[in-house]
């Protein structure tokens, strides 16, 4: 689905730019997974519940799709950026170039207002805001999980760009706000479950994510080292904080279903239980990096598309 959408934006670029992308993506890839939620479901949406055969798009799917996927591109490789991961020479200027072309794209789908790409923006504006409060949570001891898991919610923001379009080209505005909240739910659950996979590696970065957060239990002034945390928190990872793991993710859940429960052509049933069942069996394995679910990619990579 990557390559079909984005072949005539690679098509535009260098030659050798486009070939540098290529290898990134195969790099990132998992084999064998499914797109995830937030791209499939302004298709959805806009054709009514129905998916149609690639080759059948219509203009406007394509558009919103194209424009959703750059959008995500865009931030993933600022996001490896600046977490200082070895994207050197041509690949630095991706991010610039994914995010205009994500904005064309939303600029051409036919009776899409003009006035969305305020709507573009600011996504794009809180997304970058969230990385930042984001990375200043993980280092900071005295931080809760409630306030990690909002600044994790508001990375999320990029990906609900093109839903919001959907929404607004069928006429259903007063659905956008209850759908933001899906989304937001949906960043912080995907994010829990990155994190189980990650805090070896997050620790490593000089970081304490969400399930290590619930392990440690309340704030202590920071009194533990990262040294002492990274030393003893193996022991910690029991039946106890795996149910209060799980808890955690079940009020995300809860909330997630019900602004959800009436919404037209929207499977959220479907997207939430998979979730579930891929923070569960996460749990049983915690820091493998493998993921379990189908539709679920890694959304940005250390900070939280999604989750």
């Amino acid at each position: 689905m990557v390559e079909e959408l984005l072949s005539p934006v690679l098509d535009s670029w260098p030659r050798p730019l486009a070939l540098d992308f290529r290898s990134y993506w195969a790099d990132h890839y998992e084999p064998g997974s499914s797109p995830p939620f937030w791209l499939t479901l302004p298709e959805t949406i806009y054709e009514g519940g129905r998916l149609g055969r690639p080759a059948l798009r219509s203009d406007a799917t394509v558009q919103l799709l194209r424009g959703q996927l750059c959008l995500y591109f865009g931030i993933r490789i600022l996001d490896d950026l600046l977490d200082g991961h070895a994207l050197r020479g041509r690949l630095s200027l991706l991010p610039n170039l994914f995010l205009l072309e994500g904005e064309r794209c939303f600029e051409m789908v036919p009776g899409l207002s003009t006035t969305f790409i305020s709507t573009y923006r600011d996504a794009v504006r809180t997304t970058l805001a969230g990385i930042v409060r984001v990375d200043e949570l993980h280092r900071d001891p005295e931080a809760d999980v409630e306030s990690l898991l909002e600044a994790h919610a508001h990375v999320d923001a990029v990906l609900s760009v093109g839903t919001m379009a959907a929404l607004e080209l069928t006429g259903r505005q007063g659905e956008i706000l209850r759908m933001q909240v899906f989304f937001q739910e949906m960043g912080k659950a995907s994010q829990i479950l990155d994190d189980i996979c990650d805090m070896e590696e997050d620790l490593a970065a000089g970081k304490t994510n969400v399930p290590l957060r619930i392990a440690l239990g309340p704030s202590r002034g920071g009194e533990r080292s990262l040294e002492d945390i990274r030393t003893s928190y193996a022991a910690m990872l029991n039946d106890s904080w795996k149910s209060a793991v799980e808890e955690v993710a079940e009020e995300c859940f809860r909330r997630a279903e019900e602004v959800s429960a009436d919404l037209r052509f929207f499977p959220g049933d479907k997207y939430i239980a998979g979730y579930r069942a891929a923070i569960r069996h996460a749990l049983t394995l915690p820091n493998r990096t493998e993921r379990v679910v189908l539709g679920v990619w890694r959304i940005i990579p250390d900070s939280t598309p999604g989750r």
